[in-house]
């Protein structure tokens, strides 16, 4: 689990681009399970 873990790359710019404009929950979602934005990023920018 651990390699998997270290071999996870983030998309800085995905996550830059979030950041600037309003994405659905959906989205959001996709973006976690490709591996774009990690947990933290996604429960900061996720919309109860």
């Amino acid at each position: 689990m651990r390699t998997i873990i270290a071999q996870l790359f983030f998309d800085r710019e995905v996550v830059e681009a979030v950041k600037q404009t309003e994405v659905d929950n959906a989205k959001l979602y996709n973006y976690l399970m490709e591996g774009k934005i990690t947990m933290q990023e996604y429960l900061q920018l996720c919309k109860a």
